[in-house]
């Protein structure tokens, strides 16, 4: 069994391990002034390169959930997700560039103000933060659908 359908089996638990867990765990560490000092901007092009991969997991997830049968609500929900997450890998790529561009871990902490970077920061911060509140929204009509379901099931067994 591949990691992918080990996922897909696990909707609900793997979207948040794949989206939510990442998104406040690898800004923190990466990039959060807390962790590190103000001056360190090579944590900045690394915050790329980490969660670029993490992104890729995450739409080849929702390429695989939407091929799973499942409910037409479900699948345009994740298609949602798929959207976001396309979104966010737009943004991080361009921001990469720019960053490469301008000196990779040497960029200067000008870069991250010029206007081509802010472009694909929007792209990749709205993308991160709409897939976290579609996950939510999905968990929780994932979980109304199976109370229903249970509810449905245990009405039709005699006893």
């Amino acid at each position: 069994m591949n990691l992918l359908s080990w996922l897909a089996d696990r909707p609900v638990s793997s979207l948040w391990l794949v989206v939510v867990l990442p998104f406040f765990t690898i800004p923190t560490v990466l990039i959060s002034p807390l962790v590190l000092p103000e001056d360190a901007t090579w944590a900045h092009a690394t915050f790329h390169l980490v969660y670029l991969p993490v992104i890729a997991l995450a739409i080849a997830l929702m390429v695989t959930l939407l091929r799973a049968p499942s409910r037409s609500h479900v699948r345009k929900l994740y298609a949602l997700i798929l959207a976001c997450q396309s979104a966010a890998a737009f943004g991080h790529a361009g921001e990469l560039v720019v960053t490469i561009r301008e000196g990779f871990f040497a960029a200067p902490e000008a870069v991250f103000e010029q206007a081509d970077h802010m472009f694909f920061a929007n792209f990749a911060v709205f993308g991160l933060m709409l897939s976290v509140l579609v996950v939510i929204a999905t968990s929780i009509v994932i979980g109304v659908d199976r109370a229903r379901a249970r509810r449905r099931v245990s009405r039709s067994v005699p006893g």
